[in-house]
């Protein structure tokens, strides 16, 4: 995986405190992102047996459209606000 291959060291690297920080946050970060591709697994399973059963696919995957979107906005707000406190 491309984060568990990025967690060594860098040369040079003298910074314990500041390397192991950048690896706790890239694994919470591969950890988030886990997470929602698990969620968008489950979604699309719960929407592929709709359809077999002969519901719309339409409205769950608006729902799900709109959902990614809250967090996509609620991401980035919290980011901007990490950086203006960061400086």
């Amino acid at each position: 995986m491309i984060l568990e291959g990025q967690t060594g060291r860098p040369e040079g690297e003298t910074d314990g405190a500041g390397w192991l920080e950048s690896l706790v946050r890239a694994r919470r970060a591969r950890d988030a992102l886990t997470q929602r591709l698990l969620e968008a697994m489950a979604v699309l399973g719960r929407t592929r047996i709709a359809i077999a059963a002969g519901e719309s696919a339409g409205d769950r995957l608006t729902a799900f459209a709109a959902e990614l979107e809250m967090d996509a906005t609620t991401h980035a707000e919290a980011r901007r606000q990490v950086e203006a406190l960061a400086g």
